[in-house]
């Protein structure tokens, strides 16, 4: 009995297990059924796939030789049933290459449609199948051209705020020259008179200081900018330019420790200047009253560098890339004169000598770096005027970088 049941068993899972197939192949249907099922359609399709593939991409030499060996094969045996089946294969093959490239070919026309009628935003659907290369240069222009409409937006965003910037700084001395006129216009006073007159000069000063900056910057990324290079000494550049610092730095209590090396460049003396005047007035601006500030130049195989730091009086809550674009200022209150322009001209004028400037912000500790090009076989430079170091508040000389305090 114990046999028998056995067998019984082995019996109806042996017939059961077919006819639990066969009722899936009449549910789902016999050509899907085999499609999504056999292993062997599916690697015969890929086979196929990867032959044509082949072939498109001029490696021909496999299919040429699977093709001569069935070829060979059928003439050497001579065997009708190999013929048969020979071209039952390549029927099938044939076949499925062709439902292969009706899928792909809509799939990259589908998107090429897409792309026809300014659809950059929708997924890509489908398989390319032997399209691949030319669906994913059709993507590679979808991606492109998201860029370059994420970039004009921000451009014009930018510029949105170029323009509210401007007129903003334009406005308040141009109010100020007409309060002022005003003023002076209805006054007899000679005293109130010599005032106000003081104060137009004021504010045409700042005016006329905007629209320069403002033109400088226009030009140096335009590239229109003209440059009058000749060989200077960079130590004593950066000397005089600390000179002409003095005063405002002895305002704030403010102590440079000095390490510079005798450094020749070739350069734009009036641009180079302009570079370290906007810095030192920089630092003038928003440096700590009472601390040090470090001014050091040392020499690289292919360029000088300049670091300043300071300590800011004000935290630093912006990034190194805002502070040197156009109109932002670290002071967002804009109670400070100045056109929010300065290190966007330093920048800028650093660049287009084939320079390079750069900030780096730690804590309140706030780095300005440039870096200009150092030429090769110049000639010996004139030594300029001694310039009194004592002049610029209590300077050291040192070789040591230290930290301001």
């Amino acid at each position: 009995r114990l046999v028998l049941f056995t067998a019984y068993t082995l019996i109806l899972l042996f017939f059961s297990v077919p006819l639990f197939w066969i009722r899936q192949i009449f549910a789902t249907g016999v050509g899907s059924y085999v499609q999504g099922k056999s292993r062997i359609l599916e690697s015969f399709r890929k086979g196929t796939v990867n032959l044509a593939q082949d072939i498109l991409t001029r490696r021909m030499s496999i299919p040429l030789i699977l093709n001569i060996l069935c070829l060979l094969l059928i003439i050497l045996t001579g065997s009708p049933g190999l013929a048969v089946l020979y071209g039952i294969l390549l029927t099938a093959a044939l076949t499925i290459l062709a439902f292969t490239v009706q899928k792909g070919w809509k799939t990259v026309t589908g998107e090429a449609d897409r792309l026809a009628n300014g659809d950059f935003k929708s997924e890509p659907e489908g398989d390319p199948t032997l399209f691949r290369p030319i669906y994913d240069r059709l993507l590679a222009v979808r991606r492109s051209f998201q860029q370059a409409l994420q970039e004009g937006i921000e451009s014009t965003n930018m510029r949105n705020e170029l323009i509210s910037n401007v007129s903003h700084d334009l406005k308040t001395p141009l109010t100020g020259l007409r309060s002022y006129s005003e003023l002076l216009e209805i006054t007899d006073d000679p005293e109130q008179m010599r005032k106000y007159a003081g104060k137009i000069s004021q504010y045409t000063s700042r005016l006329n200081s905007l629209v320069t900056d403002l033109f400088d910057v226009s030009k140096a990324n335009a590239g229109s900018l003209h440059l009058d290079p000749v060989h200077l000494a960079l130590d004593q550049l950066i000397y005089q330019a600390l000179e002409e610092a003095e005063t405002n730095w002895r305002t704030k209590d403010l102590q440079a420790v000095i390490s510079l090396r005798e450094a020749q460049v070739l350069l734009d003396p009036d641009k180079t200047m302009r570079i370290f005047e906007n810095l030192f007035s920089n630092v003038s601006k928003y440096a700590l009253k009472g601390t040090r500030v470090f001014v050091t130049l040392r020499e690289t195989p292919t360029s000088y560098v300049v670091n300043i730091k300071n300590t800011s009086a004000a935290p630093l809550n912006f990034t190194a890339e805002e502070i040197t674009e156009r109109f932002v200022r670290g002071d967002k209150s804009r109670h400070e004169v100045g056109s929010g322009l300065g290190l966007a001209i330093v920048k800028s004028f650093a660049e287009v000598q084939h320079g390079r400037f750069r900030i780096e912000i730690d804590g309140d500790l706030f780095r300005a770096i440039v870096v200009l090009p150092k030429p090769e076989d110049l000639p010996p430079v004139p030594d300029a005027q001694d310039v009194d170091d004592n002049s610029i508040g209590p300077l050291e000389s040192t070789d040591d970088e230290k930290e301001p305090q």
